[in-house]
């Protein structure tokens, strides 16, 4: 048992390499990530039976460990809510700024292959017990996860476009920071009856 987590552990690290270097979802192919763990691509397959698969629980078992490792950066003694998930959003922002190529991969594999424990929805999830805090309505506070959520993607998503049309660097930190205020802001902000 523990030769076989061992050998999954050591596709997905390989996997998680491949992703760094790539550019798009086709440069990360079986062949380059067995020829890196050292397998063959049949075991690959068995392991995880699609590319799809493979990419997604790999990006989902590396951005765990990450979250873990951040986990104690998150000033536990904050207690404004607002400010705790200030916080919680700019170790995710931080993430996608530090690597940019596997969050892109994620980014476009949930958008393409959409699924309710996938990396965004993980996302919105671990963010609502702060929104519901800020915002009772249940219904409301998710509304608010999504926008947050997709703003922050679709801002990341777009950054080179955004620096050089709107001058908005997402990789400037405090630039970042600003942004996230004020998706927050507007998120949060009370909903004008028409």
């Amino acid at each position: 048992m523990g030769n076989r987590q061992e050998t999954r552990a050591r596709i997905m690290q390989a996997t998680v390499e491949v992703m760094r270097e790539a550019e798009d979802y086709g440069d990360v192919t079986m062949r380059e990530v067995a020829r890196r763990a050292g397998v063959g691509v049949g075991l690959l397959n068995y392991h995880f039976q699609t590319k799809e698969n493979l990419i997604n629980q790999s990006a989902r078992s590396f951005l765990a460990t990450i979250i873990g490792q951040w986990q104690h950066k998150t000033p536990a003694d904050i207690e404004d809510p607002r400010c705790r998930l200030l916080a919680m959003l700019g170790l995710a922002a931080d993430f996608l700024a530090s690597y940019p190529r596997i969050s892109r991969l994620s980014i476009l594999n949930d958008l393409t292959h959409p699924a309710a424990n996938d990396n965004t929805m993980q996302t919105l999830e671990g963010m609502l017990p702060l929104l519901t805090s800020l915002c009772p309505d249940e219904r409301r506070a998710r509304w608010a996860a999504l926008e947050i959520v997709t703003g922050m993607q679709g801002t990341f998503m777009r950054a080179e476009l955004l620096r050089s049309e709107m001058g908005f660097d997402f990789f400037d930190e405090q630039q970042r920071a600003a942004f996230l205020d004020s998706l927050v802001d507007r998120a949060l902000a009370p909903v004008e009856a028409s």
